[in-house]
């Protein structure tokens, strides 16, 4: 079968992309869909393509309550599809018991004529909350008739089929102008979203799990509830791909127990997790109750062996200021200037930028596009290659493990050979990028942006560092796209066709260099890359004549 979406000129376009959905979800993942969802996409079958088309529009926006005078879909015949689905018990009208959602949909004159209606003595200029507040105190019906949308969280098993994790939402996927976006013909394996019912039914626990949890009030309440868990015989059974999504529900119960004094349970809750942060906390725990040599160990293993750059920068620091070990300091003796420019909000860069410009420097404001578009390029086939797991529908803008640690380990003998060849032949490479541009342009990449058009002149940018240079920055980003994907400095500049160069980090008024910020100037500054910071003060005005 070929799955190809919609296009967004076509006005019933969200509904082909549902139907588009649901089929690939009936087709590859029918021994996985539970009664309740066969039940509910029978139902919704049985519905006229009118009545479809209404509640996929309500199912796409945020919320449950709807004004039906509101609704203004030209494709729809919204009285005749109202009419169904409420008959069909897919819509219901809101009524007193409910008035706490709908109130927030009527306007502040809606509201005052409702409290007058009611005798409540309010002024005029009384803010909306406090109107809706005076009128929860009485029960009333809704002055215009509120739909109320049902039997939304069923579609959720569906998502988590299709996409294999609960983050991307359906019903933001169906009105996505898929259809104006080209793919990569990258292998599809949709059967690596689960790898058999049970898998899949653990996840559903644990997404269970983590609505009852959200839902209590206290940490005492939370960590109580999580001693009741089989925390760690689910930990041995959780399936690959949703290790991040259990750990950070672990790392949520080790801070409520700390919270609650229960640290013995936020360190076993801790160790099971594998992602940072629970080794940090673990350490301060474990210094906390005088444990030094264990804290010091630990902290070692996560030099030695991190998870990802933030805790990488942690072990050292911590090493450093609690055991006395050696720890570089960010961005030594870094060239720093201040300047007194005229700028508009948002555009101190800008303006930095065009000083240079008047010194004879050419370069542009990308921050972090040239070293993302060159690493797309340079490890286009990597990105895309065949992992299990890793592509499971057509319409993925990158692999699924993209930004979790394990796209690093999954593919680190494919970065390592491409690493060498950058470090050892860069000129071969600069080829190959030009090759991948020509054949790929256009086509959907987690790194590349094409319509801002910046390619050339990453692609000069390539030629202006040494392949070596290259090397180390695509492979610290490869470690850790998540976290250093971003971070580099403002300005890309040079003089001369790159004889010169000059990367500047720009801080205007009340602005701190973050943490990955801090991070890549030091590293970038240890390869040899000349930086400088430039802090902007605004000019005065010149005095009136």
């Amino acid at each position: 079968m070929y799955w190809k979406a919609a296009d967004v000129d076509d006005p019933v376009y969200y509904w082909k992309n549902f139907k588009l959905v649901q089929q690939w979800v009936t087709t590859y993942h029918d021994n996985l869909i539970s009664p309740s969802l066969a039940v509910a996409l029978q139902d919704y079958g049985q519905l006229s393509g009118n009545a479809q088309k209404l509640w996929l529009r309500l199912y796409s926006r945020k919320g449950h309550y709807f004004r039906s005078d509101k609704l203004s879909y030209p494709e729809i015949d919204i009285a005749a599809a109202v009419e169904e689905l409420e008959d069909q018990h897919w819509l219901t009208f809101a009524d007193s018991a409910s008035q706490a959602e709908w109130l927030d949909k009527l306007v502040k004159s809606e509201l005052l004529e409702l409290a007058k209606a009611l005798q409540i003595s309010v002024r005029s200029t009384a803010a909306k909350r406090t109107l809706v507040d005076l009128i929860m105190t009485h029960n009333v019906e809704p002055p215009v008739a509120i739909l109320q949308l049902e039997k939304k969280e069923l579609f959720s098993q569906l998502a988590l089929l299709f996409f294999g994790n609960s983050r991307q939402q359906l019903s933001e996927f169906v009105v996505t102008a898929l259809g104006h976006r080209s793919y990569e013909n990258y292998k599809i394996r949709p059967q690596g979203v689960f790898r058999n019912l049970d898998d899949f039914q653990l996840v559903l626990k644990l997404e269970q799990w983590q609505k009852e949890y959200k839902e209590l009030e206290s940490p005492e309440f939370r960590v109580e509830f999580a001693r009741q868990l089989r925390l760690k015989n689910f930990s041995a059974n959780i399936p690959t791909h949703h290790v991040g999504k259990f750990s950070r529900f672990l790392n949520k119960i080790g801070r409520d127990a700390e919270r609650a004094a229960n640290n013995d349970v936020a360190m076993e809750v801790y160790a099971l997790s594998r992602r940072s942060p629970s080794r940090e906390r673990q350490v301060r725990l474990l210094k906390k109750q005088g444990e030094l040599a264990q804290a010091r160990h630990l902290l070692e293993q996560m030099q030695a062996y991190p998870w990802d750059e933030p805790e990488l920068a942690t072990a050292k620091k911590l090493l450093a200021r609690w055991f006395n070990t050696d720890a570089q300091s960010d961005f030594e003796m870094l060239p720093k200037s201040q300047k007194s420019l005229s700028f508009a909000p948002r555009q101190v860069e800008q303006a930095v930028l065009n000083e240079y410009r008047k010194s004879g420097w050419v370069g542009e404001h990308c921050e972090n596009l040239i070293p993302q578009i060159l690493f797309g390029l340079c490890f286009w086939d990597i990105i895309f290659a065949d992992i299990d797991g890793a592509f499971v529908h057509p319409f993925q803008h990158g692999p699924r493990d993209l930004t979790s640690q394990e796209f690093y380990q999954n593919r680190k003998n494919l970065i390592d050979q491409q690493i060498h060849r950058i470090r050892t032949a860069p000129e071969q490479v600069l080829d190959k990028i030009k090759q991948t541009v020509i054949e790929k342009e256009g086509l959907n990449n987690p790194f590349i942006p094409w319509k801002l058009k910046l390619t050339d002149c990453a692609i000069r940018w390539f030629s202006y560092l040494p392949g070596e240079v290259w090397a180390q920055i695509f492979e610290r980003i490869a470690f850790d796209i998540k976290n250093n994907r971003s971070g580099f400095p403002d300005l890309w500049l040079q003089k001369d066709n790159g004889e010169r160069l000059l990367l500047v980090e720009v801080k205007g008024p009340g602005d701190t260099i973050r943490a990955n910020q801090s991070r890549w100037l030091a590293y970038l500054q240890s390869l040899g890359v000349p930086i400088k910071l430039v802090t902007v003060q605004q000019a005065a005005d010149e005095p009136a004549e």
